[in-house]
């Protein structure tokens, strides 16, 4: 049984799609941006929720080793920060926390063991803390002042509350015999970046608050973890696979920023 993952490229596909569709948004709503009237303004910290999903890659030698690290959705939880802004652009900052569990899914079969029973098990480790802090330019194209869209782009600072280092210890034991051998290396930084690309649109209410809603499609940089496995005491010995927390992610969110002026300093 081959392993399945969610590959990179799917990543890219979607992000292109959304900018192909952005597109053909842009060619109905081809008016003069110099000329429209500017959003009204809001209070320029608003609450932010969202869903998040962040890719893992699994790369096989062959198909003897059937592990796999599964891409993991969760939710995260912060605020955005409105620094600046033109008839056009829209220049923002913000913070937000995401927690996330590694989930894992192996099979090892009665042949490989050389017994009469095979194994397989799903298991979730820890749950790991990152913390990201995006800065990023929205450029409207459309001349709404009720129902703005932006493209959006940027770069993104994430912390991640790393062990530094390189480990090697048993990855995976059946009756007290090691059976595959794993080597963790951890990014060695605390800091790590990336860029974001995206889409976002402004919904205004009566009282001039907002909600915003955003897709943002980001690649990291760096790989935040690796790990090798190696097969031992089974019918392959030697066998290899690399298994990666890639940092890329995708995220839809929604932010509420209240009306202007409902604290007053």
């Amino acid at each position: 049984m081959k392993l399945w993952s969610l590959k990179t490229n799917n990543f890219f596909q979607i992000i292109i799609l959304a900018l192909m569709l952005s597109a053909s948004m842009i060619c109905y709503c081809q008016n003069d941006n110099k000329n429209s009237n500017l959003p009204p303004k809001t209070f320029p910290i608003g609450l932010r929720v969202g869903l998040h999903n962040d890719f893992f890659s699994n790369t096989n030698e062959n198909d003897f080793i059937e592990l796999e690290y599964k891409d993991r959705l969760t939710f995260i939880a912060g605020f955005d920060v409105e620094l600046f802004r033109t008839r056009q652009w829209l220049f923002t900052t913000g913070f937000f926390v995401k927690n996330i569990s590694q989930s894992k899914s192996y099979n090892i079969t009665a042949d490989q063991l050389g017994r009469e029973r095979g194994t397989n098990a799903e298991f979730i480790e820890s749950p790991y803390w990152t913390y990201h802090l995006p800065v990023e330019a929205l450029y409207r194209f459309n001349k709404s002042t009720k129902h703005p869209l932006y493209f959006k782009g940027g770069l993104e600072l994430q912390h991640y509350g790393y062990t530094p280092g390189r480990y090697r210890h048993p990855f995976l034991s059946v009756n007290g015999i090691p059976r595959t051998i794993g080597e963790y290396e951890e990014y060695q930084s605390p800091f790590t970046f990336g860029a974001n690309l995206g889409l976002a649109g402004d919904i205004y209410l009566n009282d001039n608050s907002k909600f915003r809603i955003a897709l943002t499609g980001h690649y990291h940089f760096q790989t935040m973890e690796e790990t090798f496995i190696t097969t031992t005491n089974l019918a392959v010995p030697g066998a290899t696979s690399k298994h990666e927390w890639t940092g890329h992610y995708i995220n839809l969110s929604l932010t509420y920023f209240p009306k202007k002026g409902f604290i007053r300093f």
